[in-house]
């Protein structure tokens, strides 16, 4: 039988931010009825933690460096093999509504598949049958269209993060003066959030009875800025809200704990190191205890609208009577700092609290699957063959993921890679991670700052020019953590004589596992 697939996702959420995940203040009572119907997976490990090459596994079952995204503003090519082209290939109907990101976003010129359709009308993307799509508020593709149209007066309370310099407060707001934040008087119902999901009931509502449907719900919350409608602040009113456990409390307490890790940590706090992920204007050192609580208060409001519109998707299709027939899974593509070492954003820091992602499986009720909890290590790349398998399809051999596992202790090779690389000549850094059920290490191989990545031709991409990093990398720094016994990650072992053996046993591993490096890279192979 071929089941309905409903892949939710969103936007840069961290483990700890649902209910039946360990959080403890967003109410998420739709995300938690899934889990504990379905399979949930404490250790998911994701394979960037950017949002490019994230999405871009998600729908391959690749790692970066074989996709070919291996960064924000390197493209998926469009003749990529993917699962959504593999279900239509095989009579799905295929929907992706919300947040895509597959190809660069700030694509003013039109060069990519994406940013035509963005663009223009909703339209067939990347395997999709229909792509509908949605950024971070009204700036361009189809919601930014619609809510433009019809609701103009309601498109100036949302932060622009492309151009924050022409802000009026320079993107500085709310109660707090806080980086990226906004009181944003639109009303709920005209938000990216419903929108989004009023959206996939559309589409979901004009497809035929009798044929199978995959749908990609792609919320772009609650990634920053944290503009939700004011109205819904009433639902986790930041100054009631408790500093959380990961923030150190203090700046000499994230000195203390940044000074064990490579340099680079520590200059992002202080703003001596840039990043391409973060504002270059602003540094982590100044963000007050209060702006820590009323961004925490946003992202849980935001997880919240999410979660009510998840649950108005789900009762959608249980009246279209599919409810028995349908596969939901649902996770993100990273997770966020939010205060954790004192810190914001994302970047090239390989954590958990950027890299540990919620994953739940919840099998079609009419496959009678059991109900677990899940300790094995699994990853993103584990969605797409999952998916083929709840399709009756045979996984292809360029899916590098496996199925997921429907209970603890069946995956023989209990690990995640992950990598980074810098598409800015100027940054030049280059992690490569693995994760076990006790261990996350990372090697920094050795910095090429100045050498040329094919991005910095293009002067409508993602990045502008960045001055040489202030940090470089030889090649035998690291970073070494036992999660088991240190969950928290506050003791780099990566030079402790004792943990040596562990260590190149890990990075032996990590180097056997890792796929190789593609080249030429995309860029020259598409001819961008």
């Amino acid at each position: 039988m071929n089941h309905n697939i409903l892949l939710i996702t969103t936007d840069q959420q961290r483990y700890d931010s649902l209910g039946c995940t360990e959080g403890n203040i967003a109410r998420t009572p739709t995300i938690d009825s899934l889990a504990s119907t379905g399979i949930s997976y404490t250790k998911c490990f994701g394979q960037n933690a950017t949002c490019t090459p994230a999405r871009s596994t998600i729908i391959t079952g690749m790692h970066p460096h074989t996709h070919g995204a291996w960064a924000l503003g390197v493209p998926l090519a469009d003749d990529t093999p993917n699962v959504a082209r593999l279900l239509s290939e095989h009579g799905y109907n295929t929907g992706l509504v919300g947040k895509g990101h597959f190809q660069p976003t700030a694509d003013r010129n039109g060069r990519f598949s994406e940013g035509r359709v963005a663009a223009s009308n909703p339209g067939p993307l990347l395997g999709f049958d229909r792509a509908v799509l949605c950024g971070h508020g009204p700036f361009g593709q189809h919601y930014g269209q619609w809510i433009n149209k019809n609701y103009p007066e309601f498109t100036g309370g949302f932060v622009d993060m492309v151009n924050r310099q022409n802000h009026p407060t320079r993107a500085f707001g709310g109660d707090t003066f806080a980086s990226e934040v906004a009181i944003n008087p639109i009303p709920r119902e005209l938000y990216h959030t419903d929108w989004v999901a009023n959206s996939a009931m559309d589409m979901i509502a004009g497809w035929p009875d009798d044929q199978p449907w995959f749908l990609w719900l792609s919320f772009p919350d609650p990634h920053h800025p944290w503009d939700p409608p004011s109205d819904e602040r009433y639902r986790v009113p930041w100054k009631e809200l408790p500093l959380p456990d990961f923030y150190p409390g203090s700046p000499a307490a994230s000195m203390k704990m940044l000074e064990s890790r490579p340099p680079h940590w520590l200059g992002y706090w202080n703003g001596t190191w840039k990043t391409e992920t973060s504002r270059s204007d602003w540094a982590p050192h100044q963000m007050t205890p209060d702006q820590v609580c009323e961004i925490n208060a946003l992202v849980h409001i935001k997880n919240e609208l999410i979660d009510e519109a998840c649950g108005r998707v789900i009762t959608a299709i249980n009246d279209r009577n599919d409810a028995g027939e349908t596969e939901v899974l649902f996770t993100t593509d990273h997770g966020e700092f939010q205060g954790e070492f004192g810190l914001l954003y994302k970047g090239p820091f390989h954590t958990s609290a950027l890299l540990h992602l919620p994953m739940i499986w919840r099998p079609a009720p009419n496959r009678a699957i059991s109900p677990a909890v899940v300790s094995d290590v699994v990853g993103q790349i584990d969605i797409a063959p999952t998916i083929c398998e709840t399709a009756g399809i045979d996984v292809p051999d360029w899916m590098q993921g496996q199925t997921l596992p429907k209970t603890s202790g069946t995956r023989i090779d209990s690990l995640a890679l992950t990598s980074y690389d810098s598409p800015n000549p100027g940054l030049g850094m280059h992690l490569r991670t693995i994760t076990t059920e006790t261990h996350i290490c990372t090697v920094y191989e050795p910095s090429t700052i100045g050498e040329p990545t094919g991005l910095e031709r293009f002067d409508d991409l993602t990045w502008g020019a960045m001055p040489p990093s202030t940090v470089s990398y030889t090649g035998s720094e690291g970073e070494l953590y036992n999660i088991v016994d240190d969950p928290s990650e506050q003791i780099n072992l990566w030079s402790d004589s004792g943990q040596r053996k562990i260590r190149d046993e890990l990075i032996g591993r990590m180097r056997d596992e890792a796929p190789p490096k593609r080249m030429p890279w995309p860029l020259a192979e598409a001819g961008y």
